[in-house]
């Protein structure tokens, strides 16, 4: 079947969710009724945007605009992690592109290894040293350094894809979210 006999309108190109349609209160929770009134509601885990490794940032851009039907943010040079980033889409569910700075950065090593391709998942979190901590003491593996300015100057952290089942999940913090 193809996706536009599936009821897709591939011509008018993939839109983030609003975050005004994220269930957030614990009374839209579906164990609403099951839940002692002092437990915390569960946590959600938003996904932030997914990563992609590619070769040419400027042939990747003009590429994925074409395929999502939107306009990419500016290009964004992360001098600390040697690569160049630009974003489709706001809110979560953003798709980043991730081209290398240079021959010695990791997404150069990553390329040169795997190819272009999904490079990692960005989930957010409102309080990133806490969820460090409980990630740590479930067995999940830091990158160091444990905590780095990414793009946008937000803090983020990565858990090593040895220790999270094959992905390499980065934790953006957001602590509007709190």
């Amino acid at each position: 079947m193809s996706p536009s006999s599936a009821g897709y309108d591939l011509s008018v190109g993939i839109r983030s969710v609003p975050e005004r349609h994220i269930r957030t209160n614990v009374s839209s929770h579906p164990n609403f009724l099951h839940m002692d009134n002092n437990e915390p509601a569960p946590v959600v885990p938003i996904i932030d945007h997914v990563g992609i490794a590619v070769n040419s940032l400027g042939e990747a851009r003009e590429r994925w605009s074409a395929l999502l039907g939107l306009e990419p943010s500016e290009e964004e040079i992360i001098e600390s992690e040697g690569v160049t980033v630009s974003f489709f889409g706001s809110g979560p569910g953003r798709v980043e592109l991730i081209a290398p700075a240079g021959d010695d950065s990791p997404i150069a090593r990553f390329l040169a290894s795997r190819g272009p391709g999904i490079h990692h998942v960005c989930a957010r979190v409102p309080d990133l040293e806490a969820a460090l901590d409980r990630a740590e003491g479930g067995g999940a593996e830091t990158i160091a350094p444990r905590i780095r300015v990414g793009a946008s100057g937000t803090r983020v952290a990565f858990l090593h894809p040895r220790t999270v089942d094959g992905v390499l999940l980065e934790l953006r913090e957001d602590r509007d979210a709190k």
